[in-house]
């Protein structure tokens, strides 16, 4: 309560701006605007899993996306009123919904594709602490991230 005590509501415009996100030409300052991000924030755990590693960049952004299960599962496109429920499942093994974990970890052809690799994954394996398991040991420490990326990258 005591800090709205000290707002003062006016109709004149916004003026806040974030003057250090804008190039000279107006457009957004996308790197900036992350730098800003970064710095006084609370930064996602996984962040440098993804930005530090040497994979290109479509790939990193794929795994940002994955990590936050935004890729395009059925799931999500069921969530959007694209498909219907009987729709959403997958195709490959039955699962009557495939979603983002199911693709990378649940589904029988991934289970297989990882076996293959030699890359051993908990049972509960989710994209969400994808960051978290021991790629280490199959890829070694100083490119563990850059490997599972690109393995992401090529799994089903």
């Amino acid at each position: 309560m005591r800090l709205l005590a000290t707002v003062q509501l006016s109709d004149a415009p916004d003026s806040r701006s974030l003057v250090r996100c804008f190039k000279k030409g107006g457009d957004l300052a996308v790197g900036d605007l992350y730098s800003l991000l970064l710095t006084g924030g609370i930064a996602a755990p996984y962040a440098s899993f993804v930005w530090d590693s040497f994979a290109p960049s479509k790939a990193k952004f794929f795994a940002w996306l994955l990590l936050h299960a935004r890729i395009q599962s059925r799931a999500a496109l069921l969530r959007k009123h694209i498909l219907t429920a009987e729709e959403a499942g997958c195709d490959i093994c039955g699962e009557p919904l495939e979603t983002a974990d199911h693709i990378m970890f649940g589904c029988s052809f991934a289970r297989s594709f990882w076996s293959a690799v030699g890359w051993t994954l908990p049972e509960d394996a989710s994209v969400e602490s994808l960051h978290s398991y021991a790629a280490a040991d199959a890829f070694g420490k100083n490119t563990a991230s850059t490997m599972t990326i690109l393995e992401l990258v090529e799994a089903p």
